[in-house]
């Protein structure tokens, strides 16, 4: 029986360096693999980049449609609340044996946060990077990496 690989791209950067790797997925035995998109991907003011992926022929399994209204700390929170109400429930529906996330986007902070929640082993691309003169994304990036289990613990893919 296949695994259930989920990947969660929330930009243009995540997604480019995500490509080749789901592409190889796409195409594998072992795995049935899935896409989940949100952030800057639907919007437009960021170009909505969701036309990137389709572009490659890529399927979208599962789309996370939600506009920021507000870039003030109570609007900001209130989108990631949102998103990871939607994000539960696609987990919880999907129930992945793995989920794939690169960089160090705060979607993708919240994604780490709610598959670490309900036990979905994390894979993380790019964990451990540092950003040259330091920014918050370095903070989301090294939660995400741990929230991802070490492979000492856990069956590798």
């Amino acid at each position: 029986m296949k695994k259930k690989i989920l990947f969660f791209s929330g930009s243009r950067a995540e997604y480019y360096i995500q490509s080749p790797i789901l592409k190889n997925f796409y195409s594998s035995k072992k795995f049935k693999t899935y896409l989940m998109i949100g952030g800057s991907h639907t919007s437009k003011v960021f170009g909505k980049t969701v036309n990137l992926i389709k572009k490659d022929n890529l399927k979208i399994d599962y789309k996370i449609d939600l506009n920021i209204t507000s870039n003030k700390k109570k609007g900001l929170a209130n989108y990631i609340l949102n998103f990871q109400n939607k994000v539960t429930s696609v987990l919880l529906n999907l129930n992945p044996d793995y989920i794939f996330l690169t960089s160090d986007r705060f979607e993708t902070l919240s994604v780490a946060i709610i598959a670490h929640i309900l036990k979905v082993p994390i894979v993380h691309l790019e964990g451990g990077d540092v950003t040259e003169g330091g920014t918050l994304d370095d903070n989301s990036r090294h939660a995400i990496t741990k929230l991802s289990p070490t492979f000492g613990n856990k069956p590798r893919l």
